[in-house]
């Protein structure tokens, strides 16, 4: 059937009222494969995909789980509920680090730790040309890291390890977005996070730094002489890993996100041993 877009929105929305006009409109043109504003093709096989969708969105589901994939930089990520959502925050971050990169006149090696979905090593791998290697505890989220790799046309290494336990080379760039949240902060968060976002992906310990100080005590040992640590934080954990950072790393800066707060470390490796 054909009908008025802007009518079959307003529609949607009355009915189910907890769900955004924006995620509306995104859900609907996703499944319909069209950009129109107007007039919309819709068979009924359409419709009950919509509405089945749209109840998820409605108790809560991330958009992004709901339609299992979502833009990041200038790619597209398949997402599920296996992998952090990617957010814009670090976009910013991978902005940072291929600012930096294209100043260079050299062939880069990169390490992705606490990959996830892939969105970071994938992006910069496939904006900067050069060999990246993504680590990833979780099996699912290999999986998936793979998808994304083949999605994209990007050809990043994937290492299934915790952390560093795996990891035998130097490289030229290091970049993290680690599990950041104290354990107790958990049940705090939005219930979009707290009850469909992989909690192994959000906690950081106690005071949420676990991951940090792993990083801090071991990364230098994998970086090149002046190589770089680029790291996404907690808005109030700055000075508490510049800390962490300093008995290995100099040249320490902390950079903040749109909203002014503190959300990215920039380090330098002293290159010792």
């Amino acid at each position: 059937m054909n009908i008025d877009f802007q009518f079959y929105i307003k529609k949607l929305k009355e009915q189910f009222s907890n769900v955004s006009i924006r995620d509306i409109k995104w859900l609907v043109a996703d499944i319909l494969q069209t950009n129109s504003q107007i007039n919309i093709d819709i068979s009924l096989e359409q419709e009950n995909l919509i509405l089945q969708k749209i109840k998820q969105l409605n108790n809560g589901k991330p958009l992004a789980y709901v339609l299992n994939w979502t833009p990041f930089y200038n790619c597209k990520f398949f997402i599920d509920e296996n992998v952090l959502i990617p957010r814009f925050e670090t976009e910013l971050l991978v902005e940072k680090i291929i600012k930096y990169a294209n100043n260079l006149n050299q062939n880069l090696h990169i390490l992705d730790l606490c990959s996830g979905s892939g969105c970071i090593g994938i992006t910069l791998q496939k904006n900067l040309n050069c060999k990246v290697d993504v680590v990833e505890l979780s099996e699912n989220a290999c999986k998936i890291i793979k998808k994304n790799a083949n999605l994209n046309n990007s050809t990043i290494k994937i290492i299934k390890s915790n952390m560093f336990d795996k990891i035998s080379q130097k490289y030229d760039i290091i970049v993290s977005n680690p599990p950041y949240i104290p354990t107790s902060d958990i049940e705090t968060l939005d219930p979009s996070v707290k009850n469909f976002e992989p909690k192994l992906a959000l906690d950081g310990g106690p005071d949420g730094l676990d991951f940090y100080r792993i990083i801090a005590k071991n990364s230098f040992k994998f970086l090149k002489n002046n190589g770089k640590l680029f790291l996404e934080i907690g808005f109030n954990q700055a000075n508490a890993i510049k800390k962490l950072l300093e008995p290995n790393f100099f040249e320490i800066n902390i950079y903040k996100d749109l909203s002014g707060k503190n959300r990215f470390i920039q380090a330098t490796n002293r290159g010792k041993l």
